[in-house]
């Protein structure tokens, strides 16, 4: 009972390191083949993420070098004010509005695409926070807003250069960035969408206008913290980069600050979809390693039986030698038995035909010669007996000796000589 227990023991314990053993193999290629479907998921989103920056970076960049360019004019010819606004209204379209403003908040020109608008057209632009930045001498991009004709639009303020004193003067552009909206919208990510985060990581452009309303703040996540606070690049392969989005999707997103303005673009995808191919190499991984058991598991039962059936040859083999020497004893004294009664018929049979005990007539003498001759028959056949057995037993060896071939044919034509009269059967001898 014990050893059928240490074999059961050792047949599993192998079948756990064989199962073992395939995972360890399949994890030498599953391993880097997961990182691999990895980088390629964050090259892609990371590359739809830095064309978008770029776009919206060198839209805004070129609308505040014009606006600066024009500030500067303005500064040094404040008569050709109006001419300078129009020229940049003309040379980019982005341009809606172009207006110059004193320190106090109060417009003072104000030109549009139709031409110069009279004062009653005037903005008071005291609570633009915007305005208070640029009089310190740093340009500021407002938030983008949606008109009621669903026009997105942004302010930009830049300071009006003055040598020596303070900064009085401000220029502020209203800008058409609807173009902003068809930046997003361009990529094709498939589930996935982009959407970009102002500086506190409130939501200010996504393919949906209706988000953009709802002013959403997603400051709390890990992501927007590493982008709008820290300003570095989040390639979404640490595990704080993705999130739980607010419709319960679990996401791979990467993101890439906007530095001119100081926003976050970000590139969101299900991460169902982004790693579809991880899941398909997993599955590829489980199906191969149960292949794998099912063939051993096949093997190993082949093994077995192959190894009973050889226990059974083994048994049978034993068996037959066992037969195979009973055999040879039954040869063995079965041919004692007979030869002992055999000699002494032959011994009898001898006195009678030497002389020692007489015979009767001539044909008695005949019939016993007849005897003799069978008698001899049988005691080589009982011989023969004997010598099989031996030569089985490996304890007899072979002696070649000249006979006499036509002595032999007439000692076997005598021996079936009365049977053959009896059944009235002739035949000859001829030796030649």
């Amino acid at each position: 009972m014990r050893d059928i227990r240490t074999i059961f023991i050792g047949k599993k314990s192998f079948f756990v390191l064989i199962i073992l053993g395939l995972f360890v193999i399949n994890a030498i290629w599953l391993v880097p083949t997961l990182r691999s479907t990895r980088a390629s998921a964050s090259v892609f989103a990371f590359t739809v993420a830095e064309r978008i920056q770029s776009e919206i970076n060198g839209s805004l960049q070129t609308a505040l070098n014009e606006t600066t360019g024009v500030a500067g004019e303005v500064a040094e010819e404040p008569l050709r004010i109006n001419n300078a606004f129009k020229n940049l209204l003309l040379r980019n379209p982005i341009f809606k509005s172009v207006a110059l403003v004193d320190q106090d908040g109060k417009e003072l020109v104000r030109v549009d695409s139709s031409g110069p608008l009279p004062p009653e057209k005037f903005i008071d632009q005291l609570r633009n926070p915007s305005l208070y930045l640029a009089l310190q001498g740093a340009p500021k991009f407002g938030l983008p807003v949606i008109s009621s004709n669903g026009e997105l639009s942004m302010t930009l303020a830049v300071p009006v250069p003055k040598k020596g004193e303070f900064i009085d003067k401000v220029i502020i552009a209203e800008l058409n960035v609807q173009n902003l909206l068809s930046i997003i919208r361009s990529p094709k990510i498939g589930q996935g969408h982009a959407y970009v985060l102002d500086r506190d990581g409130v939501e200010i452009l996504n393919p949906d206008p209706a988000r953009i309303l709802k002013h959403q703040n997603f400051s709390s996540r890990s992501i927007v913290k590493k982008i709008l606070v820290d300003e570095v690049t989040a390639d979404g392969l640490a595990p704080d980069d993705g999130y739980v989005n607010d419709v319960g999707e679990d996401t791979f997103t990467v993101g890439i600050p906007v530095p001119i303005v100081k926003w976050g673009v970000f590139v969101e995808q299900p991460r169902a979809q982004a790693l579809a191919g991880e899941r398909q190499t997993i599955i590829l991984a489980i199906v191969t390693s149960l292949l794998a058991i099912i063939i051993f598991l096949v093997i190993a039962s082949s093994i077995t039986k192959l190894r009973e059936l050889t226990m059974q040859l083994e048994g049978a083999n034993a068996k037959l030698e066992e037969f195979d020497e009973q055999k040879s004893e039954f040869v063995s004294l079965v041919g004692h038995q007979l030869r002992a009664p055999m000699t002494v018929i032959k011994g009898y049979v001898s006195l009678i035909m030497d002389g020692t005990i007489k015979a009767g007539t001539k044909k008695e003498q005949d019939v016993l010669e007849k005897v003799m001759s069978s008698t001899e028959q049988l005691v080589k056949l009982v011989s023969g007996l004997l010598d099989l057995s031996r030569i089985e037993s490996g304890k007899i060896k072979y002696e070649f000796v000249r006979g006499d071939f036509t002595k032999m044919v007439h000692e076997v034509i005598d021996k079936f000589r009365q049977n053959a009269e009896r059944k009235k059967i002739c035949y000859f001898r001829k030796i030649s």
